[in-house]
């Protein structure tokens, strides 16, 4: 993008902030820049009704003083899915910025920690990644029974993961998802069942993780996650919402169908070249933990 023309929305109250910002991404960025300012949810429906922009920065505490801030993010993320988002929050604001990362976000920053640089690279990664999901949803590489990215989706969008990792310094953590023995799954309680299966563990982890995130059953019994922008440390934090949510389901009424799950981690440093069958081999044979599950 370097030297193209940007052009941003961005919904802030702060008339001072929006310039702040539009003079640093002049000094960071090597193109020309435009920032178009609205102070409300109507004012920026209206501007994305009129105008096509590059990428969409929106303010949380400006989304919260008109309402329930997830629904306008929801109403904005549905309505023009092909806009990438990059939310602005407060440090009190952390827990709702997950979420809204978990709808959809391309990315969240922290108001009084934002440098030109730091959001100049941040709207480059929202604006490519939204060019990979736009193309991937043309070319349709979707697993046919979850609606999961296929092995073939997967192995171009973490491809293309790796590159702009290696480019921008993002560190992302690969989880592989084993369901051991489905063939007696298959062979006990038959097809459906086994199907059945892969259909609550797809929806497993569209609970677990973020809709940034990649999701993907890779063959029929081992599903895949791309968890982006996580290093070490946050992993953890990340297996323990994946546990937790499968306990949370052991508790619920079963149907008698039980069955372990093989959770293997690697962890992508973004400052070394690997392929993609390298890291899953690698979080295959990194097996941190094998949990029971009964539906």
């Amino acid at each position: 993008m370097n030297g193209q023309r940007l052009k941003i929305l961005m919904l802030e109250q702060n008339p001072s902030f929006v310039r702040l910002m539009h003079r640093a991404l002049k000094q960071a960025y090597g193109g020309e820049v435009s920032v178009d300012h609205v102070s409300s949810i109507e004012k920026t429906e209206e501007a994305l009704n009129a105008e096509v922009y590059d990428t969409l920065v929106l303010d949380l505490a400006s989304l919260s003083q008109e309402g329930d801030p997830l629904e306008a993010f929801d109403h904005f993320h549905d309505k023009h899915p092909s806009i990438p988002i990059v939310v602005l929050a407060h440090d009190d604001d952390y827990d709702l910025s997950l979420q809204v990362m978990r709808r959809g976000a391309q990315d969240y920053l922290i108001k009084n920690k934002v440098t030109g640089q730091l959001l100049v690279r941040s709207l480059r990664y929202a604006i490519e990644r939204q060019h990979m999901l736009d193309t991937m949803r043309r070319l349709a590489m979707l697993d046919e029974l979850t609606r999961l990215y296929n092995a073939s989706g997967f192995d171009t969008l973490v491809q293309q993961q790796m590159q702009l990792a290696l480019r921008t310094e993002r560190k992302f953590v690969l989880i592989v998802v084993d369901i051991a023995h489905m063939n007696t799954i298959n062979q006990r309680f038959g097809r459906e069942a086994g199907d059945k299966v892969s259909l609550h563990i797809a929806e497993l982890l569209r609970r677990t993780f973020r809709s940034s995130d990649i999701l993907a059953r890779i063959n029929g019994d081992e599903f895949a996650v791309l968890a982006i922008d996580v290093d070490e440390q946050a992993r953890e934090g990340l297996l323990a919402r994946l546990q937790a949510n499968l306990l949370g389901q052991n508790s619920q009424k079963k149907q008698d169908i039980d069955f372990d799950l093989q959770i293997g981690i690697a962890l992508f440093g973004g400052d070394e070249r690997h392929k993609v069958e390298d890291l899953l081999t690698q979080a295959r044979q990194n097996i941190i933990t094998t949990t029971s599950v009964e539906i």
